[in-house]
């Protein structure tokens, strides 16, 4: 008689099954997409200054052409201090085009400044009163007697002597320039000189500010530099050191760039006499002559035209 195979394909059909259900079991679960990652502080730092410095070309299509407005870098830079960047939060202090951009550096420099960061602290604008800033932060003293005139009381000069201590630039400064006590004020120059170049070294913008001719080479040409980054206008500082080390072309780019993006009569009628006496080479003929017109149309249209002798002389 022959044996039934029923049984074993059965069987075999079951094993068949378990396989799969063991298979699906044993199998990990889809993971979910990963939500995008903000890029490291660092990175995102970088990207911020890469922005900065490319916000400002050199562009010959100037006077005819009005330069725009930092809006691009103020939007990279204001990613950068969301991203945990706080130099970048530092930056919108100083160059940041709405209300909203400068709240946020605002609150930033302000709140890692109540956690102790001096560094944040250092970075507060030289602001007497402002309503986003509480009383009683570290730098306050300095911050408020850089706004009047006159020796500090003895009490103003106690606190201002701790703040200095503290590295709080301004404050050596106030008694650099101010003390009663002269040998106070050679010591607090050179202190002031130490804590400006401590604090423009990590790109606190008013430290860098206070860059003088005794620094040494390269922190000084750092800080003005960063200067000329940070405020356009202040490029033409920028650009007569680099003419005085002979670095004709460098020079002439950041004038073009101080006097077409900082909106002032003075920096273009100055770099138009560097173009007149030869300091400098026209890019195209007759460059320093169209500069110094649009200045002076610009000083008569906000009625300064008599401050300046070159546009008093023209029609």
């Amino acid at each position: 008689m022959r044996r039934s195979t029923r049984y074993v394909a059965s069987s075999s059909a079951a094993l068949a099954l378990l396989f799969v259900v063991v298979g699906c079991w044993s199998s990990p679960p889809a993971s979910p997409p990963s939500p995008p990652t903000k890029p490291p502080p660092e990175q995102a730092g970088e990207q911020a200054e890469r922005a900065l410095r490319g916000d400002a070309p050199f562009d010959l299509r100037f006077p005819e052409q009005t330069p725009p407005r930092r809006d691009v870098a103020t939007a990279v830079v204001l990613a950068a201090c969301q991203a945990g960047h706080h130099p970048s939060c530092w930056l919108l202090l100083q160059m940041a085009t709405s209300q909203s951009a400068l709240d946020v550096g605002f609150a930033d420099a302000v709140s890692r400044c109540q956690k102790g960061d001096l560094w944040s602290c250092q970075a507060i604008p030289q602001l007497a009163a402002d309503p986003l800033l509480p009383p009683g932060l570290p730098g306050e003293q300095g911050r408020i007697v850089s706004g009047k005139g006159g020796a500090p009381t003895d009490e103003e000069a106690a606190k201002l002597r701790a703040e200095c201590g503290d590295g709080f630039a301004y404050s050596c400064k106030a008694l650099a320039d101010r003390s009663s006590d002269l040998a106070e004020r050679r010591e607090m120059h050179d202190t002031m000189s130490l804590a400006a170049r401590a604090g423009c070294r990590r790109k606190v913008p008013d430290a860098c500010l206070l860059v003088g001719p005794d620094w040494p080479t390269k922190d000084r040409l750092a800080a003005l530099d960063w200067n000329c980054q940070v405020r356009r206008s202040q490029c033409d500082r920028y650009g007569a050191a680099l003419l005085a080390l002979g670095r004709r072309d460098d020079a002439r780019r950041e004038y073009e760039r101080a006097c077409q993006y900082g909106r002032s009569p003075d920096s273009c009628l100055e770099l138009a006499a560097l173009y007149r006496h030869g300091s400098l080479t026209e890019p195209v003929k007759d460059r320093g002559m169209t500069i110094a017109q649009a200045a002076c149309a610009s000083a008569k249209e906000d009625g300064d035209v008599d401050i300046y002798e070159e546009c008093a002389a023209s029609p």
